[in-house]
């Protein structure tokens, strides 16, 4: 009986851990809000691949708060270390559940790129995370550019338009929050700009 109930709760974990309806016993992790909404796979393997080459974060956890993987994450993200809880950011038992309370970074992404009105659902959440105390860890997209004083005034630590075919630049606005701007001043006219 015991035998029996051993392979039958490790049946039952390992369903929910692929269903994304496991919770973790995380700390001092990588929180990721919302899925891109083409190349979703992509991105989380490649910004995996970038946070995991800074000295410090080689072995940080890392996990996507999403609904997008209802059958589980594919095998090359499991591969990755990625974990992933089923939900949604504007969902304050799907926030618990990914310890969005002990975070080192949380990174919100637009859920749709091209669509103005992400932002919405954007600030929704940062809005939960700043009533929280957790506004100074997060880093937001925002795909218009006059809501990112919306942003900075919830307290928000790095504010960064969504940028899909490089998360290279999110890792760098999220281990080195400032740098960001730097690399958005040189696809641009204003303020500093290279000859």
């Amino acid at each position: 009986l015991i035998i029996s109930d051993f392979i039958e709760y490790r049946f039952y974990r390992r369903e929910r851990i692929l269903q994304g309806r496991w919770i973790y016993k995380m700390k001092d992790h990588i929180v990721i809000i919302n899925t891109p909404r083409h190349g979703g796979e992509q991105y989380f393997h490649r910004i995996a691949r970038q946070i995991r080459q800074n000295p410090g974060y080689e072995t940080i956890p890392i996990q996507i708060l999403t609904r997008q993987f209802p059958d589980g994450l594919p095998p090359e993200l499991r591969d990755s270390g990625i974990t992933h809880f089923h939900g949604t950011g504007n969902d304050d038992f799907a926030l618990k559940a990914v310890h969005a309370g002990d975070p080192r970074h949380i990174i919100i992404l637009a859920t749709d790129e091209t669509d103005r009105t992400s932002d919405s659902l954007t600030f929704d959440i940062a809005h939960r995370l700043a009533d929280a105390n957790l506004a100074s860890r997060t880093t937001v997209e925002a795909v218009m550019d006059e809501n990112r004083k919306r942003f900075a005034e919830l307290g928000v630590r790095t504010i960064i338009r969504p940028v899909r075919t490089y998360p290279e630049i999110m890792v760098r606005a999220v281990i080195a929050p400032g740098s960001e701007k730097v690399l958005e001043d040189l696809f641009n006219y204003d303020n500093d700009h290279p000859h």
